[in-house]
């Protein structure tokens, strides 16, 4: 008899030995008929794990066109340099007021 508790036997009850056999199995189907499962989509509740996937390529989008406009702009920007360094140097005046501020 040790043997077999060693190896997790339990032994019903004596409630649960003077039950019939049908009607503990009965109970325990009607333990598991009770999870539902359901995939409906009346169901689904915004979750910040939710809300934050579906924020990230509205985001990534808005960044990217952003992107592309300060690229536009960079571009713009070097090719008014590259014009003024092809242009002719200016010529300074012989006196140059040195203003100190403070």
């Amino acid at each position: 008899m040790q043997s077999i508790a060693r190896i997790g036997f339990r032994a019903p009850s004596l409630k649960q030995a003077r039950q019939p056999m049908a009607r503990r199995a009965g109970t325990i189907r009607q333990a598991s008929s009770t999870t539902q499962y359901t995939t409906s989509s009346r169901n689904f509740k915004l979750t910040p794990t939710t809300a934050v996937l579906c924020f990230v390529p509205v985001l990534t989008g808005f960044l990217g066109i952003w992107q592309l406009q300060r690229l536009k702009w960079k571009v713009n920007l070097i090719e008014e340099v590259d014009v003024a360094m092809a242009k002719d140097p200016m010529i300074l005046p012989n006196e140059i007021k040195y203003v100190r501020f403070e």
